[in-house]
């Protein structure tokens, strides 16, 4: 994913294929797509060459996933 999201088409095809398999099976589904897209230096969010998060990354993504929690119907 880390290498992925360096080739643009590949990333944008990935992408779309996951959102298409989401809708397709009604899944309530998220990606990393709005931290990257407000991140675009990858050394913030993942680790060079390793490609795990950082701590700001694991931070980020908590924070998307505390947001669509709280929206979620209870």
């Amino acid at each position: 994913f880390y290498k992925e999201i360096d080739v643009q088409e590949l990333y944008a095809a990935n992408l779309t294929l996951f959102e298409a398999t989401c809708a397709k099976y009604a899944l309530a589904c998220s990606s990393m797509d709005p931290i990257i897209a407000t991140h675009p230096r990858r050394g913030e969010i993942f680790i060079e060459g390793d490609g795990h998060v950082t701590a700001y990354g694991a931070k980020l993504v908590a924070d998307q996933l505390t947001d669509i929690l709280a929206m979620s119907p209870r």
